[in-house]
C-alpha cells in the first residue's frame, strides 16, 4: 500500500545547510585566531622578561656582596641565558633575544634589554621586553633595586 522510502543519503538541502554553517562559523572564527597568535607572542616576551627578572633578583644582592662590576654583571646574565639550557627563544622570530649593555639596539622586536645602572653606590638593572613592529613598543618592564626590590609595568613604560 505504502510506498517505501529509501533513506540511504542526506538529501541536498540538508548538505547545504552544512556547508553553510561551516561557512558562517568559518567566517566567526578566523579572524580572532590571528589575535590568538599575536598575544602568544607578547606572552613569550613577558615570559622571558620575568625569566631574568627572577634571576637578577635572586643574584643581584651576591653581585654587590662580591663587589662584581657591571662588565661581571652583564657577562653572567648573557651566559646565563645565551648557554643552550637556558637560551631565551625570540617568540617573533629574531635572531638576538637578549642584548646587556646600553645598547642602541633597543626595541628590536621580541628581545629583552638588559640595563644596569650604578651611580653613588646605588645599583639598579632594569628588564625590558619588546613587542612587533617597525618601532616596538615596551611590553613588560621590571626593574630591580641592589636591595632586591622588584617594580614591574606592562604594555608600555
Amino acid at each position: 500500500m505504502f510506498k517505501k522510502k529509501n533513506d540511504r543519503g542526506f538529501t541536498l538541502i540538508e548538505l547545504m545547510i552544512v556547508i553553510a554553517v561551516i561557512g558562517i562559523l568559518a567566517v566567526v572564527l578566523v579572524p580572532k585566531m590571528a589575535g590568538v597568535k599575536d598575544s602568544a607572542k607578547y606572552a613569550g616576551v613577558t615570559t622571558n622578561v620575568k625569566s631574568v627578572e627572577a634571576y637578577v633578583v635572586a643574584n643581584i644582592d651576591r653581585w654587590i656582596k662580591s663587589g662584581r662590576t657591571t662588565a661581571d654583571v652583564e657577562t653572567l646574565i648573557t651566559t646565563q641565558f645565551t648557554s643552550d639550557d637556558n637560551a631565551l627563544i625570540n617568540p617573533f622570530g629574531g635572531t638576538s633575544t637578549i642584548i646587556v649593555g646600553d645598547s642602541t639596539t633597543s626595541g628590536a622586536e621580541g628581545a629583552v634589554l638588559v640595563k644596569i645602572n650604578s651611580s653613588s653606590g646605588k645599583t639598579t638593572v632594569e628588564i625590558e621586553g619588546y613587542g612587533a613592529g617597525t618601532s616596538p613598543e615596551v611590553v613588560h618592564k621590571a626593574t630591580v633595586t641592589a636591595d632586591g626590590t622588584l617594580k614591574t609595568s606592562s604594555g608600555g613604560s
